[in-house]
Order: structure tokens, then C-alpha cells, then sequence
């Protein structure tokens, strides 16, 4: 993995690392964070690039009031990796 991919990979696990709350259902991870305008820009810039690096997977955000939730969808293997890498607290 190469130093940009892993900034991106940090950059976006400590905005997760913020969450409120995370949903989880068959296929589907959401992570709930606080938002201001800046973690907004933020979110909207990882987004695009935490999916190229998971094909497998589709990253959206979901905007309600104060709060975005990042919407992983894939096949549960593939969620269960997102989530142990950028959800886990001993992931690197």
C-alpha cells in the first residue's frame, strides 16, 4: 500500500473514529458522525477514494440534520473487512 492510499485510509478512519453510532444490517454498515461544514468537505472527499481502493463496495453518504452516515454496502465478508479496518480500534 502506498503512503497516499494509507493518509486516506487514516484521514477517513478518524473521521469514523467520531461516530455517534453505527447501524448494521444485512449488507449494509452505516456509520453515523457529527457534521460541520468541514467534516462534510471531508467526508465528500474520502468517499470517492475509500471506494476505489473497495471494488466490491459501494461508500455513499446519507445526510439527516446534524448528523451524515457514511452507507458501506457489499456482501458481508467485504463489509466485515471495511469494518475491522476502518472501525476497529487496533486497526493500523
Amino acid at each position: 500500500m502506498d503512503d497516499e492510499r494509507d493518509v486516506v485510509g487514516d484521514r477517513f478512519r478518524a473521521l469514523l473514529d467520531r461516530r455517534h453510532f453505527v447501524d448494521r444490517e444485512t449488507g449494509v454498515l452505516l456509520v453515523w458522525v457529527p457534521v460541520d461544514g468541514t467534516v462534510r468537505r471531508e467526508l465528500a472527499e474520502l468517499v470517492p477514494q475509500v471506494e476505489a481502493r473497495h471494488p466490491a463496495a459501494r461508500v455513499s453518504l446519507q445526510e439527516s440534520g446534524a448528523a451524515v452516515a457514511v452507507r458501506m454496502s457489499a456482501r458481508e465478508q467485504d463489509l466485515a473487512e471495511l469494518e475491522a479496518l476502518y472501525l476497529d480500534p487496533a486497526a493500523p
